[in-house]
């Protein structure tokens, strides 16, 4: 915990599958309006 600090979020959870949900919520809200094309 003590490089909580240095990032923009922290997920703390003991069920695996709830984390896992919260962490794929995250990284689609941080990722909105951004388009990948090549």
């Amino acid at each position: 915990m003590e490089y909580k600090g240095k990032f923009d979020a922290c997920i703390i959870n003991d069920d695996l599958a709830i984390a896992a949900e919260e962490l794929n919520e995250l990284i689609t809200k941080q990722n909105e309006g951004v388009v990948y094309g090549s």
